[in-house]
């Protein structure tokens, strides 16, 4: 048994706040600190079995699938081949593109996997950052856009209309891995655990025992300093973060975040971090990158006509968080400051 402090920091904007569990351990992947922890009746040798073959079957795996940083992934084999010819790809890959590509149709485009063009002109992919040329930018945006990607159901193939379109699911795939690994869990037998990556994404699953109402989770707008802003209890669902506090630059005195518009190809403005809740890991992901593009009115039309859940977080005058919850609020205990009672 492990006695942790009231409230463990992750690495992103999300805090985990419990007394006791049973097993739990971290692994670097996906570009992040990857956890699983687990709880429940069985014995503890199960359930350290069950997590290090949750990382070794599930995560490694995957990580080597969806990395375009991996020149033999086979993300970065489509990325290379697909202006050429059909690729096909592994059937629960495509379903995730096909899902990627319904996440572009349901925001107008504010989330899209083909952004990566526009990321390197910008140089965020450096962790650093410069405002590009006028005609460089508007080259790189005739290579961004889901409109590009073929998928071809009855075949199960992707293609791309032209070169130099490329696939780069740094915006989803860290929650697809969440809801992969949680997947992997319930098959096994597990019924209380808590998967999380780089501190943005989580999935609570079940409620454990020492908590009524799910796992207690603490609100820090990734990459924020300074207090949570508010909490919650996650039961079978996932919260996922955005935010644009830690990687950022400034140039002739503007601010420029590293969360790209890829309609307009500059980045976005206003909202500095936002929250989705979601029953999928890896739809809070994308969401919560769209909200930050989208902005207050765009996201509350979005969660009044499908349903979703979203907190946007900006700062005042005075660099103070504002807040603004739409659809059904997010966290259960909240700062009093901007739209939250």
């Amino acid at each position: 048994m492990v006695n942790p402090q009231a409230v463990d920091n992750l690495a992103g904007g999300i805090e985990l706040a419990f007394g006791e569990y049973r097993l739990r351990r971290r692994q670097v992947a996906m570009g992040s600190v990857f956890e699983i922890i687990l709880d429940g009746d069985r014995d503890e040798v199960e359930l350290r079995a069950l997590i290090e073959s949750a990382f070794a079957e599930v995560v490694e795996p995957l990580e080597m699938q969806l990395s375009h940083y991996r020149s033999g992934s086979e993300i970065s084999w489509i990325n290379e081949n697909a202006h050429r010819e059909p690729v096909r790809v592994e059937p629960r890959l495509f379903d995730l593109l096909r899902e990627c590509a319904a996440l572009t149709s349901m925001t107008h485009g504010a989330f899209d996997v083909t952004i990566g063009p526009l990321v390197r002109c910008w140089g965020f992919h450096r962790k650093g950052g410069r405002v590009p040329p006028a005609e460089e930018l508007a080259e790189v945006r005739e290579r961004v856009g889901m409109e590009h990607v073929v998928l071809d159901a009855q075949t199960g193939t992707v293609a791309f209309d032209r070169e130099g379109i490329e696939l780069n699911l740094g915006g989803v795939g860290k929650g697809y891995v969440v809801d992969r690994v949680v997947e992997y869990l319930a098959r096994y037998g597990a019924h209380c655990a808590l998967v999380e990556s780089g501190g943005s994404t989580v999935y609570g699953m079940g409620v454990p025992p020492i908590s009524d109402g799910g796992w207690h989770v603490g609100v820090r707008p990734a990459g924020a300093e300074g207090e949570r802003i508010g909490s919650l209890h996650l039961a079978d669902a996932a919260l996922s973060t955005s935010g644009d506090f830690r990687q950022h630059f400034v140039e002739g005195g503007v601010r420029y975040g590293h969360i790209i518009d890829p309609r307009t190809g500059w980045p976005a403005r206003g909202v500095r971090a936002a929250c989705s809740v979601t029953a999928s890991a890896t739809r809070a992901d994308a969401l919560s990158t769209a909200f930050v593009v989208l902005g207050a009115e765009d996201t509350e039309s979005l969660c009044s006509k499908y349903g979703e859940r979203a907190l946007l977080m900006s700062l005042d005058a005075e660099n103070e968080p504002e807040t603004l919850q739409f659809g059904q609020p997010i966290l259960e205990q909240a700062r009093s400051t901007g739209g939250i009672d």
